[in-house]
């Protein structure tokens, strides 16, 4: 029996011919791939599946809003792939003789063999999508469009972008940081640090696929119509040139591993959580925000593949608060515009219509500022680690402080004091310890204190236990119990709880004091905020932790101590910006929220 071989078609059109024969399934699915890959057919291999890119529809349902013409990644199936052989291939079959070959379909097995080759295929590796140029990780310029095989990313721009300066000097990435500043200048920022943070959204949107991780950026506001999704739309429009996909926030867990899964499955460069109004705790954003891939079902097939987490996340709230570890990977930027009818606020130029005519000198400036500091060998600037993310703080933090603005991270301090989870585990070890010290307590002997002694500390204690596991007016253990053990030796305010043996099968817990905590705990048998250790630390403010004890002389950025305002915010007209680096603004127009 003749085995299967690719023949030029004679006559017509130039494909070539596969020969199906009996026992040559293996090489009938080799043969289909030659072809694809002769073709130039946009086929690539992300994480556990075949993937394809397309300009899709406008999509807008109960729990995703995604503008027309997105660039995102659909997953290959059999039929499109089966059609894709049968165009770019004659696939036949012989006859009486080798003379005799006999034009048929695809055989329906070549193409779900060849799907199911997963880590075999030889289609190249996609590892995301870019519709702006970008830096690679090692710090050059990625900005010629189509596949890049260095980083795995297929870049296909829809506008022409202005060159990106090989070699910007500190002086040309000031004057980019002033353009981008006058971008959100209208934004009521509550603090300093909060311009920075949405300075970071727009310089990391562009870089997001070169970075291990980056943190979740949360645009918060204590009233609607403070420009929250404008915000979130201003990042997005300048990477992408569209309006940030939107994804509802649930309650329901298994409902937002779905939806997240989802956009990661379709590759969306950026998405935003919109209009969060609880206290938000995430397992799936916890791991997607930390891990390089997840793993989920396809909706609606039993087939479980794995993709890459390189989505940049954004969510937005009033009053929005996080609780658990997700206070550890979210940086806040809250917008306080002081009023009572926000939404009657005037921006100076409607940003829907200026970022698109502008995106290109927005694009070239974000990415100078990234590309001087990298050649400026990315100076320490004496910035305390942030765990999970240290690639996003050497790039995007890092070049921020070095042009003088505020850390970022700043924010953190505040969002980590709100979380609901933390208050209530230091309100409990405080009132734990203000009633038994040191001595080990069951949980049962803990709730028979607090419900039934007078004693102020009694009271503290019951409050603290009704706050964590309270259930019908009353306590219950086993709740009391779970909380326990789910933060067992997690320090809150100097103190931590562990276990310290059994009494009669139930587990004894004991509160211990860590002496070199800078936080202390309270003496609450006294009722009053005086350290219970011997030794005395002095207050530390949450917000300067995260900057290094430096000698200021060394570093090229501000001290600690007036890190808290951003350099001048110059008029444009005190700048000199390269050709085509930026245009008169349009006229003033209403905020459009």
């Amino acid at each position: 029996m003749k085995s299967t071989s690719v023949k030029p078609e004679k006559g017509g059109p130039k494909r070539p011919e596969i020969i199906v024969a009996p026992g040559q399934l293996p090489l009938c699915v080799d043969m289909a791939e030659q072809v694809l890959l002769a073709s130039g057919e946009q086929l690539y291999q992300r994480g556990t599946i075949l993937v394809r890119p397309i300009r899709g529809a406008p999509m807008t349902m109960h729990s995703l809003q995604r503008a027309d013409g997105a660039l995102i990644l659909i997953a290959v199936e059999a039929p499109w792939l089966t059609e894709q052989m049968a165009r770019l291939a004659r696939w036949v079959r012989l006859g009486k003789d080798e003379n005799d070959l006999k034009t048929i379909d695809v055989p329906r097995d070549v193409a779900y063999t060849y799907l199911a080759r997963v880590g075999r295929w030889n289609v190249p590796v996609l590892t995301g999508i870019i519709e702006s140029p970008t830096l690679r990780p090692d710090g050059s310029i990625l900005d010629q469009p189509g596949y890049d095989a260095q980083t795995g990313l297929l870049y296909q721009p829809s506008i022409s972008f202005p060159p990106i300066l090989v070699s910007p000097t500190r002086k040309d990435a000031e004057k980019a940081l002033a353009l981008l500043r006058d971008l959100i200048r209208d934004f009521p920022f509550a603090d300093p640090h909060d311009e920075s943070v949405a300075l970071s959204a727009i310089l990391t949107a562009l870089v997001r696929r070169s970075l291990r991780a980056a943190p979740m950026h949360a645009f918060r506001a204590p009233k609607m119509a403070s420009g929250k999704s404008l915000l979130a739309d201003v990042t997005a429009l300048v990477a992408i040139g569209r309006r940030v996909a939107v994804v509802t926030p649930t309650q329901d867990s298994n409902e937002e591993r779905k939806r997240v899964f989802s956009l990661l499955l379709a590759g969306d460069p950026i998405a935003s959580v919109d209009n969060v109004e609880q206290a938000w705790s995430s397992d799936t954003m916890c791991s997607v925000l930390t891990s390089e891939t997840f793993q989920d079902r396809i909706l609606g097939q039993s087939k479980t593949v794995v993709v890459p987490t390189s989505t940049f996340w954004l969510c937005t709230g009033n009053n929005l608060t996080f609780k658990g570890d997700l206070t550890t990977r979210v940086l806040p930027c809250d917008l306080d515009p002081k009023t009572e009818r926000p939404e009657q606020r005037s921006f100076k130029r409607n940003l829907y219509e200026y970022i698109p005519l502008h995106r290109g000198d927005l694009v070239q400036a974000a990415l100078t500022i990234l590309r001087a500091h990298h050649l400026a060998g990315r100076p320490d600037m004496g910035l305390k680690p942030y765990g999970r993310f240290e690639d996003w703080s050497a790039t995007v933090r890092a070049a921020l402080v070095w042009l003088g603005m505020p850390d970022p991270c700043l924010s953190i301090a505040d969002l980590e004091e709100s979380d609901p989870i933390r208050q209530h585990l230091r309100t409990l070890l405080q009132s734990w310890h203000g009633m038994f010290g040191s001595k080990p307590a069951t949980v049962a002997e803990a709730v028979q204190r607090a419900t039934s002694e007078l004693e102020d500390a009694a009271q503290m204690l019951n409050e603290a236990c009704m706050e964590v596991a309270g259930e019908r007016g009353s306590i219950n253990q086993r709740i009391l119990g779970r909380f326990l053990s789910k933060y067992e030796r997690r320090m809150e305010g100097g103190l931590r709880i562990e276990k310290a043996g059994e009494y009669k099968h139930a587990t004894l817990w004991r509160v211990s004091e860590l002496t070199n905590s800078l936080q202390q705990p309270i003496d609450l048998k006294g009722k009053s905020a005086k350290p219970v250790s011997s030794e005395s630390f002095p207050p530390a403010d949450p917000k300067e932790d995260f900057l290094m004890s430096t000698d200021a002389e060394q570093l090229t950025h501000v001290t600690p101590q007036e890190k808290r305002e951003p350099p001048p915010l110059l008029e444009l007209d005190e700048v000199s910006f390269p050709p085509n680096a930026f245009h008169d603004a349009d006229g003033a127009a209403e905020c459009p929220f």
